[in-house]
């Protein structure tokens, strides 16, 4: 993604703020635990195979969507062994 340009932003009525995250695993545990209490809600629009990345890279590309487009890295029954 790229930095949204200030007058795109304002003609919208909204503020575009550009910034990279750097992974933190304490954080990111943190996360997992208010999301698992229901403190945290997450949105997610879509599911899709990591097969069809190319696809949820473009849908991002497109334009906002509510929620995140998720690519699923393993079937939900590899993912629990």
């Amino acid at each position: 993604m790229s930095p949204v340009a200030a007058e795109k932003a304002a003609s919208l009525g909204v503020r575009g703020v550009f910034f990279i995250v750097e992974p933190n695993r304490t954080q990111l545990i943190e996360l997992g635990h208010l999301i698992d209490k229901g403190t945290l809600r997450v949105v997610v629009s879509v599911v899709l195979p990591l097969a069809r990345a190319r696809e949820a890279f473009e849908q991002a590309l497109a334009g906002h969507r509510r929620g995140k487009i998720v690519l699923q890295v393993a079937a939900a029954e590899s993912a629990k062994a």
